[in-house]
């Protein structure tokens, strides 16, 4: 049984001209039963305070707090968090850093914003909960230069009585989760930072695979590495876009919202934590078994540390080692069984010398049509390129989980696959694409594919294929300008089941007569639009585009097709069908937008599709065009349902146009509109509205509850109705 294992690391760099000085707090279960109970909220705060620890963090630098401590000291009631906020407070100086992370529940109530320790009660909350308000207080005359609070909080309803039941965060309460700290006159004020688990309107989820809030789970898996730069060190500008789209990420591939948030603006460059190089043991372990011993250790520490093939994890192992690199440790641990320890990338791995000392892998040399690639050598090669370089047309390469930091181009007919979880194979490139396409065809599945360059240099498309029918399945596509880049007309690329997120501008460019295919995909999280497409066709089947920096989807001289998807929360348009182009809809969503669909000198058929809560829900302009629509549903658009002007054509049928912002409909200039058996209700202004010389023909529709009237046109423009139901 292991007794006690203690650890520090040796840091690449020190952090003794700035102290860190942190207070985790996770409350799961509540002293009060009418607050419902949550998951996960301790183990985040214990890995949270182990992560800091382990990155040099004193320990008098660091209190832990839960609703799981036997010792009333260690319990996160209001006033140990009161008292742990004083203590730390006081000895923080002005070049120091101040760093607060909060599980639990978050409530706003009568204009005040609460945390929830264990000991709130739900009838009095103002004498029990933690209100930002006193939180504040607690912060006038700090002298740190920095704070942070990280927040995974609004998971569920705290009045519903059970663990399950949705609470989004109101944007009342994400505002307020930003402390303002007042300081004395000719001070500094500190540079303040709050990262929230999710936006405003959204719910915090629980990764049950992993034990953690999920927004927890990529914080640690950020500052554990995936969010340093080369020297180790994470800033909190990059921690908060990776974990913002990691978090979008698992988010989409469950079926749900969540989306990180950053409140704190010129925060960017706080250093949060370096990055460790190596872990330093204190330990003390009698017939602990090997698996076991290693598990904890890779607990504790952060590190991944793996047994090779054929190594036995029930081998009993003791032994006392204090301040051992971890390295150092478990070679001298695993001695008596003449283990060798090695480090590939980030990674220990316990195997027997001789194993893989000859050939590329310890394997040996291929003999088949499958080739095993393995970062911690139990394959035939280690390296995907070595592999790359041998196989045969029509061959198979298999990868084992691991980081695999290579620039790839195929020019073979292969299939390339993960042999574990997406998130555990990783191909990653700094200085060029991480995957090329110059072939007649190829495969690749279960793939985490990431671009992200190294400062100051070129950023690549993450995927970047030129030629050949290409194949991506459960791949998850991240970084890059584009993330995914397909060009020519020779090149055919098929979706399924990936994720295209992260990239600096578009997430997905189709050009030059180039064809995609996107099935149950999911694109997020880019900084313009999900897809740009132009002189090239694209089709999407029960795909997710939402939260994208600029539109959803645009297409220039284009053809597009969407059958069962949804496009949602985009800052600008949904779907932009411009310059000539094609779009044909069925059955899809366009809610939340800045417009729903935005068709320029272009033609759009669409049928059974909604179209809700947009600024405005279509609108059409060009000296040519047309759009179709056929039983639609275009509600609660905060502008003007359909909005015509130029020479298009537009005809609606069997549609419903409710609760419009502004006008129902409206047309200008030459429009032409014809509309059959539409039901146009609940306007904040006109139902139908004809300006310029536009002509609008109405036949057998229900114009009814418009706030100014059913039906106005200019002198110039004409409406014409046919059984109608008009107000009387």
């Amino acid at each position: 049984m292991m007794r006690r294992i203690a650890f520090a690391f040796v840091l690449s760099c020190s952090l003794a001209r700035a102290d860190t000085y942190v207070l985790c707090a996770g409350v799961e279960r509540y002293d009060d039963q009418r607050i419902s109970p949550l998951r996960y909220a301790v183990a985040d705060a214990k890995s949270v305070a182990a992560l800091f620890r382990a990155s040099g963090v004193p320990r008098d630098n660091l209190v832990l707090l839960t609703s799981d401590a036997t010792d009333l000291a260690g319990r996160a009631t209001r006033s140990s968090i009161l008292s742990a906020l004083e203590r730390i407070l006081e000895r923080a100086g002005a070049n120091d850093r101040f760093i607060f992370f909060f599980a639990g529940h978050g409530v706003e109530e009568g204009g005040e914003r609460y945390l929830l320790p264990v000991d709130s009660r739900r009838s009095l909350l103002s004498d029990t909960a933690l209100p930002f308000g006193l939180i504040e207080r607690a912060l006038e005359g700090v002298q740190a230069g920095e704070m942070l609070f990280l927040l995974d909080t609004c998971r569920n309803d705290p009045n519903s009585g059970r663990a399950d039941a949705d609470a989004a965060l109101t944007e009342g309460l994400s505002r307020g989760l930003r402390p303002k700290v007042k300081v004395g006159e000719g001070v500094r004020p500190p540079t303040m930072a709050t990262l929230l688990a999710c936006d405003a309107g959204q719910r915090a989820w629980e990764d049950v695979n992993r034990g953690h809030g999920a927004f927890t789970a990529c914080l640690l898996d950020g500052c554990r590495g995936s969010a340093a730069d080369g020297d180790g060190r994470v800033y909190l500008g990059r921690l908060s876009e990776y974990v913002a789209q990691s978090v979008q990420q698992w988010a989409a591939r469950a079926g749900k919202l969540q989306r990180p948030r950053l409140l704190g603006p010129g925060a960017d460059g706080m250093l949060v934590l370096i990055k460790p190089v190596e872990p330093l043991i204190t330990i003390t372990a009698k017939n602990e078994p090997l698996a076991q011993l290693v598990a904890e250790l890779a607990d504790q520490t952060g590190a991944q540390i793996v047994l090779g093939e054929g190594i036995d994890g029930g081998l009993p192992v003791s032994g006392r080692l204090e301040g051992q690199p971890l390295g150092k440790a478990l070679t001298v641990l695993t001695a008596a069984y003449r283990l060798r320890v090695r480090k590939q990338e980030d990674v220990y791995i316990l195997d027997r010398p001789g194993e893989s000392a000859a050939g590329p892998g310890s394997l040996g040399e291929p003999t088949g049509d499958t080739l095993v690639v393995a970062a911690a050598g139990d394959g035939h090669y280690r390296k995907i390129g070595d592999a790359l370089k041998r196989v045969k047309d029509g061959g198979r390469i298999l990868v084992r989980p691991g980081v695999y930091v290579e620039s790839l181009t195929i020019k073979k007919a292969i299939t390339i696959q993960a042999d574990g979880p997406a998130d555990t194979v990783i191909l990653t490139s700094r200085e060029d694409s991480a995957l090329k396409f110059e072939c007649a065809a190829a495969a690749v599945g279960g793939l985490t594919i990431l671009q992200r360059p190294s400062p100051g240099t070129e950023v690549f498309p993450a995927v970047n294929a030129r030629r050949g029918e290409i194949e991506l399945v459960g791949c998850d596509l991240v970084g890059g300008k584009p993330t995914l880049l397909v060009s020519y007309a020779a090149t055919q690329v098929k979706l399924k089941d990936c994720t295209v997120t992260g990239s600096r501008e578009s997430g997905l460019k189709v050009e030059q007569g180039a064809r995609v295919t996107a099935e149950h995909c999911a694109m997020f999280g880019n900084t313009d639009r999900a897809m740009d497409c132009s002189d090239s066709s694209a089709t999407f089947v029960d795909c997710i585009i939402l939260n994208n920096g600029g539109d959803g989807l645009a297409v220039w001289r284009a053809r597009l097709e969407m059958e069962r998807c949804t496009v949602r929360n985009n800052r600008f348009t949904g779907v932009w069908l411009g310059d000539k182009s094609t779009g044909r809809f069925t059955d899809s969503k366009f809610n939340n937008n800045g417009r729903g669909l935005h068709v320029d000198w272009s033609d759009a058929e669409l049928t059974g599709c909604e179209i809700k809560e947009n600024h405005d829900g279509i609108g059409g302009v060009g000296d040519r065009g047309s759009l179709t629509a056929s039983k639609c549903l275009l509600e609660g658009n905060r502008g003007t349902g359909v909005w015509i002007i130029h020479r298009v054509q537009v005809t609606l049928t069997d549609c419903e146009i409710l609760g419009s912002g502004f006008l129902g409909i409206c047309s200008g200039d030459t429009a032409v509109v014809n509309v059959a058996r539409c039901k146009i209700k609940g306007g904040n202004d006109y139902g139908v509205r004809a300006d310029g010389t536009s002509r609008i023909t109405l036949e057998a529709c229900e114009i009814l509850d418009n706030r100014a009237g059913s039906v106005k046109s200019d002198p110039g423009a004409r409406v014409e109705t046919k059984d109608c139901v008009l107000p009387k």
